[in-house]
């Protein structure tokens, strides 16, 4: 299952956006009249937290009115009121009703919208089954009319990842990669992070890569007694001609076809993907999907390696129909000579020049890997670094965002009232803002300085490398493939314990590495003042407003006091105190990103910065990203001792 959130319409009136999505859900718009598509049963739709009929067009028309007529009770809402998903299936799968109600309350729970008022519909008439499930964010209270606005989650794609693997294994749908897999552990279906699974080993993008032979290739084998089917067959000869046609320099879709024709084979367009086919004397069409000759036969990654698709030539058909290595010639022999019984086949085999043979081509196997490796494993580690700094940048924006509408609140609610912001309002809210800053910047900082151990290792893209060559039929790769799989039997247990005792252990020190968090506040009203305490009722520091005291001179207590200082006075402060006092806070203040006005600390400001660059150089890791994630909205400036 792959769920999708759709955008939604931002330029329409609640009403009209309303009305165009359920008319487009439910099949009643322009567009499903012009391309003549069957409209909805009752089977095929329904409602959650509305006691309406939503089976025919009229139905649907009174549904949008009254989901506009709730959304426009909270007037003060200037967000959309409609989130809008899609589920799709699998090619092949179909949810029965039961199981398709199942699954809308289970992504609606999921996502918080338990109670909102939903319709959902299913589409049919495509390749894949697809579920859309329409939710009014606005839900009226029916004994007093209020209305409340329920916002999507944060991160709301990770959750509609997981919850699709979760109905998988439920229902028992096939899984789909996506930010979450299921994986087989001690026997059960467990769900975890794509990154998780595949440090423990235990999933692999070329495993989901992997395609198996339909019912009718798989009858086909059985009928010609074990020998391949179109499907086995084309993946082999031909697949690794293909793909020596694709490495060399100036491949167009001509040669392609030319590659192809000289085993009678064509590839082409279906639906929304390829398929390769063959056609035998009797006028029969052989076909299998171009992916299964590789993930990189794939239609996307063709074209983006050859432009759009350009269909043969006729001369090319004409190759093809007379080509001497066709299936049908392969056919032909097999009912010439069929299979021997593995009993009657004489052993007369040299085993030294077998030995021999196997030993060179392991050797030959390994100086391939390693020559391909020197040519990618840089431009792999180059995105996964620039990727890692995308996502990093985004949570460090989402964050800002979403700390900077708190605080736009409290002083639109304090204007509304008439009245100014409190000191302890403000030093509150520095509190959560260093708090949420301080652990996003602590896993950030866990994440880059794991990202050497996260790459993959020798033997896990050794083992990658040999998934895909023996996808293409090479039978160094599947004799090595066998060996590594028959060690991992025996390994997994104690491996998989071992990396989840690491893991545990890294997140507890991770917890451990917090300050802020680690203290508790108290408001002490009669000064405005809050007070930060340990958890054995030590007084550790004071927030005044104007300043912030230190009552003890800990490092993370220090650390702590820079935190909501840096939060609170925009990331500039001054630091008043006893000499050392001042230099060693200006040194913590420099790794932490946090600016020093002081003019005479400047020097230890700048000797430090360089000598975090110079360490930085030394390690070769990501520069810290302190200076980003602990900037400040508030223009107060304060002073700290």
């Amino acid at each position: 299952m792959i769920p999708t959130v759709l955008q939604p319409d931002r330029k329409s009136a609640p009403e009209a956006r309303f009305r165009r999505v359920i008319e487009y859900v439910g099949r009643d718009d322009d567009e499903a009249r012009s391309k003549q598509q069957k409209p909805l049963t009752a089977q095929n739709c329904g409602v959650l937290n509305m006691d309406l009929d939503c089976a025919t067009p009229a139905d649907r028309k009174k549904l949008w009115q009254i989901m506009s007529a709730d959304a426009a009770q909270a007037w003060r809402y200037k967000g959309n009121p409609i989130y809008h998903f899609d589920v799709s299936w699998m090619e092949g799968e179909h949810p029965t009703r039961e199981q398709l109600e199942s699954a809308v309350r289970h992504f609606t729970h999921g996502l918080g919208f338990g109670n909102c008022p939903t319709f959902w519909a299913i589409h049919r008439d495509t390749d894949n089954d697809h579920l859309h499930i329409v939710v009014n964010k606005v839900m009226v209270n029916p004994a007093n009319g209020h209305p409340t606005v329920i916002e999507k989650p944060r991160f709301d794609y990770r959750i509609l990842a997981r919850l699709a693997r979760e109905v998988e294994i439920e229902q028992g749908w096939e899984h789909a990669p996506g930010h979450y897999v299921a994986v087989e552990q001690s026997g059960r279906k467990k769900i975890m992070t794509m990154k998780e699974a595949a440090a423990r080993g235990l999933w692999n993008e070329d495993w989901e890569q992997q395609k198996k032979l339909s019912r009718n290739a798989a009858r086909a084998e059985h009928n010609l007694g074990g020998n391949d089917s179109f499907q086995a067959w084309v993946t082999q000869e031909p697949a690794r001609a293909l793909d020596e046609t694709l490495r060399q320099p100036g491949a167009n879709w001509e040669r392609v076809h030319e590659t192809l024709a000289q085993f009678g084979v064509v590839i082409e367009i279906k639906g929304s993907g390829m398929v390769v086919t063959t056609t035998l004397d009797d006028g029969r069409v052989l076909a299998a999907k171009a992916s299964q000759l590789g993930k990189w036969a794939a239609k996307s990654a063709l074209e983006k390696t050859l432009g759009t698709y350009c269909p043969p030539a006729e001369s090319v058909q004409v190759t093809a129909q007379k080509a001497p290595q066709n299936y049908q010639k392969v056919l032909r022999e097999q009912r010439k000579s069929p299979p021997e019984s593995p009993s009657k086949v004489p052993a007369k085999v040299d085993q030294n020049s077998a030995k021999v043979e196997r030993a060179a081509a392991r050797k030959a196997l390994a100086e391939r890997f390693e020559r391909e490796q020197k040519e990618r494993g840089k431009e792999l580690r180059n995105q996964r670094r620039a990727a890692l700094r995308q996502r990093h940048q985004e949570e460090r924006q989402a964050l800002k965002a979403s700390l900077a509408q708190k605080r736009q609140r409290l002083f639109r609610i304090a204007k509304s009232e008439h009245r100014l912001v409190t000191p302890i309002e403000l030093a509150l809210h520095a509190r959560e803002r260093a708090m949420q800053l301080e652990a996003l910047q602590k896993r950030q900082r866990e994440e880059r300085l794991g990202f050497t151990k996260s790459l993959p290792t020798h033997a896990t893209t050794w083992r990658a490398w040999l998934e895909q060559q023996a996808e293409r039929g090479d039978t160094a790769a599947q004799a090595a493939l066998r060996g590594i799989r028959y060690q991992e039997q025996r390994k997994q247990k104690q491996r998989v314990n071992a990396v989840a005792g690491e893991v545990e252990e890294e997140e507890q020190q991770q917890i451990k590495a917090l300050t802020v968090a680690r203290l508790r506040a108290e408001i002490d009203r009669r000064l405005q003042w809050v007070v930060y305490k340990s958890q054995d009722g030590t007084t550790r520091m004071v927030d005044q407003g104007h300043r912030i005291v230190i009552k003890d001179l800990h490092d993370d207590t220090l650390e702590a006091a820079l935190r909501v200082a840096a939060a609170k006075y925009r990331h500039r402060i001054t630091i008043t105190g006893t000499p050392e006092f001042r230099e060693r806070t200006a040194r913590m203040a420099a790794r932490l990103g946090i600016g020093v006005m002081d003019s005479d600390l400047q020097d230890v400001v700048r000797t430090e910065h360089e000598n975090i660059k110079s360490s930085f150089e030394k390690s070769r890791k990501f520069p810290s990203a302190s200076s980003q994630t602990l900037r400040s909205f508030d223009d107060r400036r304060g002073t700290q001792r």
